[in-house]
């Protein structure tokens, strides 16, 4: 497929970076020099300097044949208007990136069409929506939700006292349906077999229903608190839409926001009526002291700058915070950041980057999430019809050993499979997979004669 991408910034460059790794034909566009250099310095893509809003320079680009069109630079109405034009000229499927809460209004069905966007993707509130579910979810390390919300996969620890360790897997007893998927130990991530045991410290990924999560995690020892507390650390959109999501969905939670822009503060004032928006300029142990940070559940730092982000987490963390969350823009270092002491990091050009991706393959695949550092990948899949795999059993397909098939969903049905478990057409498979074996075994379930 031939993808142009719009804007060389931190979103463009790890979008392009997917794609040109997948295979794809990608060209980004940009008006900075500089950017693109560096971009095709470090990938296998194609550059063109120019400007987005113009015709010629997408033509230039081959926007006519292009599959996939993803306009992700800062500039909302940029973003917009080179959608507009690249569908007019013939873009099989556009991305627009936009980030502005005035422009909701927009993610509808007709007027997208009108402007020739086939999805609005904002990384602001994809950030806030993550976020969102780890303060949900206080004691995991990752939380997602597949089948439409009815199943849940999550990514705890294994506490140091635990009656569960070094009982091999196929001797315990689950209190319900639910399967342990990986195991992250000492940096390096297994699928288990029947024979491997658990050990404290462990991070392990969990999937059970919904419904049932709490008791499966309460089964390996793993406790949830209640988070009556949040501080918030910047006022950009994503504090802002994290901040609505909190007053809006939990209406006993103390909230707290500290924002050093005093308009940008009477600003959110006009609609967060919960929130305690505190006006002081950039981030000191004072200022933590004077708001009682050391007292709080959870602690967010949302700024635009990554350095500010890491040391505030690092400070409320110091001070008695319960857990700590960081927005990292630049992405790179998540895996390292995260051993310095701070809970969870969050990517947006990360997600955005996933969302994309979905929509690419929405054909099969119903939803996806990449671990940081690409240490494995969480597919929902749907069984096409004619497809190769249905009618065959799970021995049968004889999936790669480095990827693991979690559930079968059917209607109603949740299957936690084994060997012998068979597949059929219209069946959604939850995958796991490592970064060598994830083509493969996607191929397996998703060929047709």
């Amino acid at each position: 497929m031939k993808a142009i991408i719009i804007g060389a910034g931190k979103v463009g460059y790890s979008l392009a970076s997917v794609l040109s790794k997948e295979g794809h034909e990608v060209t980004v566009v940009d008006a900075n020099r500089r950017r693109l250099d560096m971009l095709a310095e470090h990938l296998d893509i194609n550059v063109v300097e120019g400007n987005a809003a113009q015709l010629d320079t997408l033509i230039n680009a081959g926007v006519e044949n292009a599959g996939l069109f993803a306009a992700t630079t800062e500039k909302d109405e940029l973003n917009m208007v080179a959608c507009f034009m690249a569908k007019q000229a013939g873009a099989a499927s556009t991305v627009a990136r936009v980030r502005n809460p005035g422009y909701s209004d927009f993610d509808d069905a007709a007027r997208l069409e009108a402007l020739g966007i086939d999805m609005i993707i904002n990384p602001e509130r994809v950030t806030a929506e993550e976020i969102y579910k780890l303060i949900n979810h206080p004691e995991a390390h990752y939380v997602g939700y597949f089948g439409g919300g009815t199943v849940q996969v999550v990514e705890v620890r294994i506490p140091i006292v635990c009656d569960k360790q070094n009982v091999p897997l196929m001797d315990l007893t689950f209190p319900c349906p639910g399967l342990i998927i990986a195991i992250e130990r000492e940096g390096e991530l297994i699928i288990p077999r029947g024979q491997a045991v658990l050990q404290a410290g462990d991070e392990v990924l969990l999937i059970a229903n919904t419904k049932n999560m709490r008791a499966l995690e309460s089964y390996l020892g793993v406790n949830s608190s209640k988070v009556s507390s949040v501080a918030i650390m910047g006022g950009g959109f994503a504090g802002y839409y994290l901040a609505s999501m909190l007053e809006q969905r939990h209406k006993k939670l103390q909230i707290k926001l500290i924002e050093e822009d005093f308009a940008r503060c009477e600003e959110m004032a006009q609609s967060l009526k919960e929130t305690v928006i505190i006006n002081n300029s950039g981030f000191s142990l004072q200022l933590f002291e004077d708001e009682n940070i050391a007292a709080v559940d959870i602690f967010v730092a949302l700024t635009e700058d990554d350095k500010e982000n890491l040391f505030s987490c690092v400070l409320a963390k110091s001070l008695g915070a319960k857990k700590t969350i960081a927005q990292i823009r630049g992405g790179d270092f998540i895996n390292i950041i995260e051993k310095t002491g701070i809970d969870k990091a969050i990517s947006p050009r990360n997600l955005t980057a996933d969302g994309i991706l979905r929509f690419i393959n929405r054909r099969h695949i119903l939803s996806l999430t990449r671990f940081e550092g690409h240490s494995g990948q969480i597919t929902e899949l749907l069984i096409p019809e004619h497809a190769v795999c249905a009618g065959k059993t799970l021995m049968d397909l004889e999936i790669p050993e480095q990827a693991i098939v979690c559930m079968i969903i059917r209607g109603s049905e949740h299957i936690i499979p084994q060997g012998k478990d068979m597949l059929q057409s219209g069946d959604q498979v939850i995958l796991f997979a490592l970064p060598e074996a994830l083509d493969e075994a996607e191929e397996l379930l998703t060929a047709v004669r």
